[in-house]
């Protein structure tokens, strides 16, 4: 664990390597945080106040990952901010109902509940360990 002060607050940031996702990771580092970003193609950072974390989300092992690489790293974690969506690589307009149906199917049923469910459970546990 890196010599975090105990001030300086630690955010998770799912869905941080672009977007609403990267904006939010901006102000929180704006901010004083220390941040973990994570994605499924997230860049590494050599910032030691910034730890990256790629993996896709909708894989619980990774939510699991990220907050112990989080709780390893800062050693607390006193905001999650569930970002975390999908991005399908085509012009709107060559949408069909069965692409946006299959997007939404995804987002909603898989990446959006696992990767919530799982890191906020990991965080809440850890919480609750501290604080009776």
């Amino acid at each position: 664990m890196s010599p975090t002060p105990a001030s300086q607050p630690v955010a998770i940031v799912t869905g941080a390597s672009r977007g609403i996702g990267a904006g939010v990771v901006d102000a929180f580092r704006a901010a004083g945080y220390a941040v973990v970003g994570t994605a499924r193609s997230m860049p590494s950072s050599d910032d030691p106040d910034f730890l990256t974390v790629d993996g896709d989300l909708a894989q619980a092992q990774t939510a699991q990952r990220v907050v112990e690489q989080t709780l390893d790293r800062f050693g607390r974690i006193d905001t999650l901010v569930n970002m975390a969506g999908i991005f399908v690589s085509k012009p709107f307009t060559d949408h069909t109902v069965e692409d946006y149906a299959m997007a939404m199917w995804r987002v909603v049923a898989t990446l959006r509940a696992t990767a919530t469910l799982c890191c906020t459970r990991r965080d809440a546990t850890w919480h609750a360990a501290r604080h009776p």
